[in-house]
């Protein structure tokens, strides 16, 4: 017997606050038919097993859920009509929707089998997840497999199975409820004791950006040392450094011989022609 851990609350939150219950299932196809008798086998297994449990509220406020074994007499459910092969999955995906379970009445599982129109079969089980995780059903599941083909022993050899169904008493409630306030109330004196003791935290520090440095004024002199060209080009009326590939071109583009012109016109058309030659 035990209480329900902290990682379940997630789904009993969601079965309180909205009526929804989260459910796993295990699916198995077969060639053929399982018979009835590995099919009851199956499911004995599984009872005995850790999923077959029942949910039992506190009666003390502030105290957890607590577990027992369920009464419930768990049988498979067999369909007779066939399921066309191809719409297995669909099936399937239907008795996730429709089947009965409520863990506080003790219907945990479920063990459903449909034939199929090839001869064969498909078996499903499903589980609530407030019972089981993945891997505790996937275990629970395969020893139940494994029990199938174990020959079972005879029934006045066959010891009883004992299920813990008491119940817990109010005491026991209200220690757990005592316990789960000593844990709130270590965790919240823990958390103001760090936000007391704690260093300030300090600002990140800014983030280095490139800094464009001055404009730098070039003077006439200075601008004739370093190679520019103080007559402005008949274009744009902007000066460009001696011996570039723009002043090149502005200063040798009158000699082409496509635009061949007398040399009054072309002085006046390239001021910086006589001084380039």
């Amino acid at each position: 017997m035990s209480r329900l851990q902290d990682q379940d609350f997630t789904y009993w939150f969601l079965r309180e606050a909205f009526g929804w219950d989260v459910v796993l299932q295990l699916t198995w196809t077969f060639d053929r038919a399982p018979g009835t008798a590995a099919l009851q086998a199956f499911t004995d297994a599984l009872t005995a097993s850790r999923l077959h449990r029942r949910l039992v509220r506190p009666r003390v406020p502030l105290a957890r859920p607590y577990w027992v074994r369920s009464t419930a007499d768990p049988v498979p459910s067999v369909r007779h009509d066939p399921v066309p092969a191809d719409q297995r999955d669909e099936w399937a995906r239907a008795l996730l929707r429709t089947t009965d379970l409520d863990v506080e009445a003790g219907r945990c599982w479920a063990v459903h089998v449909a034939p199929d129109d090839r001869g064969g079969a498909v078996l499903s089980l499903t589980c609530l997840h407030l019972v089981a995780d993945g891997r505790a059903l996937t275990s629970a599941a395969v020893d139940a497999a494994v029990a199938t083909r174990t020959p079972a022993p005879a029934p006045s050899a066959r010891p009883p199975r004992r299920l813990d169904v008491s119940r817990l008493g109010p005491v026991d409630d209200l220690v757990d409820a005592g316990l789960q306030l000593g844990r709130a109330a270590l965790g919240t004196a823990r958390a103001v004791r760090a936000a007391l003791t704690s260093p300030p935290a300090e600002a990140p520090a800014a983030t280095p950006y490139a800094r464009r440095g001055p404009r730098r004024r070039f003077g006439r002199r200075e601008r004739s040392r370093r190679g520019w060209s103080s007559t402005p080009t008949p274009t744009t009326g902007r000066t460009a450094p001696r011996g570039s590939a723009a002043h090149r071109i502005r200063c040798s583009w009158p000699s082409s011989p496509a635009l061949s012109m007398p040399p009054d016109t072309q002085h006046r058309a390239n001021p910086c022609a006589s001084a380039c030659r």
